[in-house]
């Protein structure tokens, strides 16, 4: 590829992982990954619908 044809423009990387306005659903939220994965979501901007079969741990 020519060197003219590269980009030097950098994306805005934290834009693209915004997940604002976006939802999903955890299933084994109450516990391990489904909980680290519901904290990062909701981090990022998401809304979250948390669900486990033990409803103590959610």
């Amino acid at each position: 590829m020519p060197a003219d044809s590269v980009s030097n423009t950098v994306p805005d990387y934290l834009s693209l992982l915004r997940l604002d306005g976006r939802g999903f659903v955890v299933l084994g939220a109450g516990q391990g990954i489904g909980a680290q994965t519901v904290h990062a979501l909701a981090q990022a901007g998401a809304r979250v619908l948390c669900v486990d079969q033990d409803e103590a741990r959610i």
